[in-house]
């Protein structure tokens, strides 16, 4: 099961998530303890990266009372999804903090996906910080060390979510360069997403609307709530304010109000101010 919630993760990340699910029940009904403290850092990673932060809290309290000896002696394996949480309901010097303390340990891990895995979460932390540039440079990084690793693809969502902000097309299409290999459902709508905004940018203002409303469809069908209030967020951050998606942008600011995204929406009122 686990290699089934991690192929899922591109296509369906929800999906995905639901098989998390199942394989912690498992383990629990066998009492596989080491087991069921992997499983759920897992699944509390891609609930945070979907916005599930309550369910993702809740998977690192159990996972926490389950002692480490599937984890690394520092659990910095929840401490990464921790930061995730921290930064979207707007701890900014928590998840700052966090972030410190655990790229002390791994930043430089001698495991590729290690090194990647903390650069993206680096990425979420300093982008939702407003730090950038510097949120950029990790998420590129974190691209770059595995262009079609387990953590490219949150990577380059982030990524062009950093770039948009910056409105810098060309970023945005080096991403999209860099991540070619990436495939599933969900990865096509991050790409209809990145080539919205640059046809924006480039001042193609009916393409660039005819493809973020194309995006926020796919977000829909895909059930992703929190990644379409990403993709109406950086559509107000690029089209003129008579083009703007705004029956998405009430649906957006709605969503994140009710899990507490704090972060996401000082995102959302100043793209729409």
């Amino acid at each position: 099961m686990l290699s089934i919630a991690i192929s899922m993760a591109e296509d369906d990340p929800r999906g995905s998530v639901e098989v998390w699910l199942e394989a912690i029940e498992i383990a629990r009904r066998s009492g596989a303890r080491p087991m069921q403290a992997l499983l759920l850092a897992n699944a509390a990673e891609m609930a945070a990266d979907i916005g599930d932060w309550d369910l993702a809290e809740s998977m690192l309290v159990e996972a926490d009372s389950l002692g480490t000896s599937s984890l690394t002696s520092d659990n910095d394996e929840l401490q990464l999804t921790r930061i995730m949480i921290l930064a979207a309901r707007g701890d900014r010097a928590e998840a700052a903090k966090l972030t410190a303390d655990v790229g002390g340990r791994i930043a430089d891990d001698y495991r590729v996906p290690m090194r990647a895995w903390f650069r993206r979460i680096e990425a979420y932390q300093l982008h939702l910080a407003n730090e950038l540039d510097a949120a950029f440079a990790a998420a590129w990084t974190a691209v770059e060390q595995e262009p079609s690793g387990m953590n490219a693809p949150m990577g380059l969502w982030v990524g062009i979510q950093i770039a948009i902000g910056l409105h810098d097309a060309d970023r945005v299409s080096r991403l999209l360069e860099l991540s070619a290999g990436l495939r599933g459902r969900w990865v096509a709508a991050v790409r209809t997403t990145a080539l919205a905004a640059i046809a924006a940018m480039g001042g193609d203002v009916a393409g660039a609307t005819e493809r973020f409303a194309d995006a926020l469809g796919q977000w829909e069908v895909l059930d992703l709530p929190l990644d379409h209030a990403i993709t109406a967020i950086a559509a107000c951050e690029v089209l003129p304010v008579e083009l703007r998606p705004s029956s998405d942008v009430v649906r957006a600011r709605k969503f994140l109000a009710s899990v507490q995204g704090i972060a996401h929406l000082r995102l959302l009122e100043a793209a729409v101010n």
